[in-house]
């Protein structure tokens, strides 16, 4: 066995742990391409990379697939690595989740669970037999909240499910309010090739109507709700940096089960290693990797673009399937048009605000900055 030693020439705050890449769902818009496949990946690998990991408390992602299908894994690393690391997972909460919030969560209390869900009214998270789970989901999130467990929920908006956005921000809205400091609903827009005619349209719309209501409880004097993400690009359309809410593609490690390690989650399912990192059996790493996946938007529009404080030519996947290995010499038009939505609707309401209110928002905002700050670095007791 090589000697362990720094692989990375740069630090990170993350590691994704691909734990398996199999999953009984198929969710229309996973970029997972082998959610048949049974591999695990052994607990070798995982020493070596966290010995080997240059931040002495890297935050642990345990990702799939599912990976609460390799349950017992995941207890070996939380037992090992408890005092050491901090820990974060994201599940379907379909798979031996109700074993690990009764007989795991307890001894290793993780204090960042992520749960996919897209509200209601959609068919984006069928089982692998075409089984809905969205309202089997939604009475896991509930009888998590009930067992005093605080969670997030992640909403993935595409076609199916953007015209329910307003009602989804409702209903996070509403769990907030029942279950106050323990769950946290957020919003991701799906990575896809494109979106059907009408999407942007119908995302403009229940945005505009999402904050018309945080705009009123800034006005009734009372806390409003806001999606983290919708916070980021609050911030940078505020202060124009393009450093906030754009790709971070590049800003973390992933690992596979085989051992391969990847700059993005997404570029880890491609066909072929042009943007492998290296292997985790094997010595060498080409650091070169994290700074292509990182250069921004070299293409002329996006130089002059107006609204680029939300974006860098936007997702490195994206560009890449569509243009292919000079995907950093031109954007997403898909994705631009997204970006401007949540750039235009952000600016006018904004704009909207009386002086008071922004005031109050600002308040809000910077409270939120302390806490992403203190999520992007390791905690003093290693949890």
């Amino acid at each position: 066995m090589c000697p362990v030693k720094p692989m990375f020439n740069r630090r990170f705050r993350d590691i994704f742990l691909i734990l398996t890449e199999f999953c009984p769902n198929r969710c229309v818009y996973c970029y997972i391409r082998n959610r048949e496949r049974r591999e695990t990946m052994p607990m070798e690998y995982i020493d070596k990379l966290i010995a080997s990991f240059a931040f002495e408390q890297p935050r642990i992602i345990f990702f799939g697939g599912e990976p609460l299908v390799e349950l017992e894994l995941m207890e070996k690393v939380l037992a090992k690595y408890w005092n050491t690391c901090r820990f974060q997972m994201v599940t379907s909460a379909t798979v031996n989740y109700e074993r690990f919030i009764e007989e795991i969560y307890p001894a290793y209390p993780i204090p960042e669970i992520q749960l996919s869900w897209d509200g209601t009214g959609n068919t984006n998270r069928p089982r692998l037999n075409g089984e809905d789970i969205q309202d089997e989901v939604f009475k896991k999130i509930i009888w998590t909240l009930d067992h005093k467990v605080a969670i997030d929920v992640k909403c993935v908006i595409n076609d199916d499910n953007v015209a329910n956005l307003l009602n989804t921000y409702l209903g996070f809205k509403a769990l907030q309010g029942e279950y106050p400091g323990l769950v946290h609903g957020d919003f991701v827009v799906a990575h896809q090739k494109e979106f059907r005619s009408g999407f942007s349209s119908k995302l403009g719309l229940g945005l505009r109507s999402a904050l018309y209501t945080i705009g009123e409880d800034l006005a009734r004097k009372t806390t409003p709700y806001i999606p983290r993400d919708w916070m980021n690009k609050i911030i940078a359309v505020m202060v124009k940096d393009n450093n906030i809410s754009s790709c971070d593609a590049g800003n973390y490690v992933v690992m596979r089960p085989n051992g391969d390690l990847y700059p993005c989650t997404i570029f880890s399912q491609l066909d072929y290693g042009r943007y492998k990192v290296g292997n985790i059996c094997e010595n060498g790493i080409n650091n070169e990797v994290f700074d292509v996946i990182k250069r921004k938007c070299s293409h002329d529009d996006c130089q002059r673009c107006p609204v680029d404080c939300l974006c860098d030519g936007g997702c490195r996947y994206e560009r890449y399937i569509q243009q292919g290995e000079h995907f950093d010499d031109y954007y997403c038009p898909h994705q631009c048009e997204t970006i401007q939505v949540f750039y235009h609707e952000i600016s006018a309401w904004i704009n909207h605000l009386t002086l008071e209110e922004k005031t109050m928002l600002a308040g809000y905002l910077q409270k939120y900055q302390r806490w992403a700050l203190n999520y992007s670095l390791p905690r003093s007791d290693g949890k």
